[in-house]
């Protein structure tokens, strides 16, 4: 797998810390799409989710017509892969460069391959998550897969969007299972950021990160374990209150800033083993991150009462706190090593003042899961 540096390089000394231009946030949002899009440009593409495009297309088509932006739609059901990405910039018929908006609309996978084309044409670039699954919609990184699913390439565009845009009436319509993930990934950021800074290592722009970082990373974190419970409840009422607004604004704003700003560690790279395994490869991006935060923490050799409130937390949110719980009950030794192996070859594993070896990760999974029949 290789990583990519930011397009930019930067001397050595500097810190960086990247956001979106604009985030807006709340029910209703998508309808003021038009007015948002229209001072990007005056032509707009939008790869939206063949999931949801009956739900939202026509209201983000009238949307953007009414403020003056002619859009091209097109529906997208594919795997982000280079092949992929080389067909869709293919099938816009709209020019290249900055007068044209590429909009992202719909899930991670959407969104990624949206990101992808709008770089590659050099276009201004828009996300539209309709799900609070994971944190990509602020980001500038592209995870880029094989046919397989089997990550690639990592590619640091250099770029957030210009417009994150954001209706938690659509997030709070999703199935709860969507933002439970988004939870999973948001959690580990302040620990992931912690953890990076205490070794010295670098974030997402390549540069050692500044302190608001972590600020943010707490506050993420904070947020989460006051309203996330809440929120949950508010989306299986069918309802948007302060809990749910609270936690899309930690999962997709302050989760995104947190890991590109802060850095990540152990528990993105448990990730890559997570996917690799039975059952385990079936679980959301969130759920893998959940559960590789409580072996980072050990790793880190936290107490077991910080380790219980953790999986106390994660299971009110409905996280899994064990490999059984990932789909993968009856870890053979091979799958323990597959899963240890591929996190050591991950980028981050070294972003942790602990020392990280194949004894390590794998003494740290056996103590989570032994946490689990106490």
């Amino acid at each position: 797998m290789n990583e990519a540096s930011p397009s930019t390089a930067l001397p050595d000394g500097l810190r960086v810390f990247g956001a979106a231009q604009r985030y807006v946030q709340g029910a209703g949002a998508l309808d003021a799409a038009g007015g948002l899009v229209s001072g990007l440009g005056t032509t707009a593409v939008a790869l939206l989710d063949a999931g949801i495009a009956a739900l939202v297309g026509h209201r983000l088509t009238t949307s953007l017509r009414a403020a003056g932006v002619e859009i091209q739609c097109l529906e997208v059901d594919l795997e982000v892969t280079h092949e992929n990405i080389a067909r869709t910039v293919a099938r816009i018929e709209a020019p290249r460069g900055r007068e044209t908006v590429l909009l992202g609309v719909g899930g991670g996978k959407a969104i990624d391959l949206a990101r992808a084309v709008a770089w590659t044409r050099g276009d201004a670039f828009v996300t539209v998550p309709t799900v609070a699954s994971n944190d990509s919609p602020a980001a500038m990184a592209v995870a880029v897969y094989d046919d397989q699913h089997r990550m690639v390439e990592v590619i640091q565009t250099g770029r957030n969007p210009e417009l994150v845009l954001v209706d938690t009436a659509l997030i709070g319509g999703a199935p709860a299972r969507f933002l439970s993930a988004g939870i999973g990934d948001a959690v580990a950021k302040k620990f992931e950021a912690r953890s990076c800074r205490a070794a010295g290592g670098t974030n997402q722009h390549g540069t050692l990160s500044l302190q608001v970082a972590g600020a943010i990373a707490d506050c993420c974190y904070e947020a989460l374990r006051a309203s996330a419970p809440a929120a949950l409840a508010a989306v299986r009422r069918r309802e948007v209150d302060q809990a749910l607004e609270d936690t899309v604004e930690a999962t997709i704003l302050m989760s995104g800033l947190a890991f590109e700003n802060g850095g990540l560690s152990i528990a993105h790279s448990l990730v890559r083993g997570l996917q690799s395994v039975r059952g385990a490869k079936e679980a959301m991006h969130g759920e893998h991150v959940a559960y590789g935060l409580l072996v980072q923490l050990a790793v880190e050799d936290a107490s077991d009462a910080e380790l219980l409130d953790l999986r106390g937390f994660l299971h009110s949110v409905d996280l899994p706190t064990s490999l059984a719980e990932l789909g993968l009950p009856d870890a053979t030794a091979d799958e323990l090593d597959t899963i240890t192996q591929r996190c050591l070859g991950s980028p981050h594993r070294d972003k942790t003042p602990a020392t990280v070896d194949h004894a390590g990760i794998r003494a740290a999974i056996a103590r989570v899961e032994a946490l689990g029949t106490r």
